[in-house]
């Protein structure tokens, strides 16, 4: 769906991440998808057509980092300060996408349940970027195994992008 949203709207994906590499990270599966899913559609929405988004892994000594980057029009100093509340929508993108202003409120709401940081940088006609950062795993185990394991074991996460 992101990918196809993608090509509509001319914009490039990149990323760091090599699809047999793992991010193993603390957090569940469904909710990191999500978290991951809407700071790709936003960058893809409001970045602009034939923009550049880039997604970015980063590994700390105890967190993992994930950024996803776009060369959009950028988001003002004043709007920055409530984007994490829900149903909050910048004048500017009002009539301009669909949208209900849950989704980053969202992210912050599953990015805290996972123990995470999240945040924000814009600067006006340059891009944004969004960054989540989870604890690292301390086992691995694999994301499809998920179903079948107790509830206490279920906060390893192998994730791929």
């Amino acid at each position: 769906m992101v990918m196809a949203s993608a090509e509509i709207n001319g914009v490039v994906i990149t990323s760091n991440i090599h699809p047999a590499s793992s991010l193993f990270v603390e957090g569940d599966p469904l909710r990191l998808k999500q978290v991951v899913m809407n700071l790709l559609s936003n960058a893809i929405k409001y970045g602009g057509t034939s923009g550049l988004v880039t997604v970015l892994y980063k590994e700390m000594k105890d967190k993992a980092r994930i950024e996803v980057r776009d060369n959009g029009p950028g988001i003002h100093d004043h709007d920055l300060e409530r984007i994490f509340e829900p149903f909050y929508r910048s004048d500017e993108v009002l009539n301009l996408t669909e949208g209900r202003g849950l989704g980053l409120s969202l992210v912050k709401e599953f990015v805290t349940q996972m123990n995470g940081q999240y945040g924000v940088e814009s600067e006006k006609n340059k891009g944004t970027l969004f960054w989540i950062e989870l604890p690292k795993a301390n086992v691995t185990t694999e994301a499809p195994l998920a179903p079948f394991l107790k509830e206490k074991d279920k906060k390893t996460l192998k994730f791929f992008i």
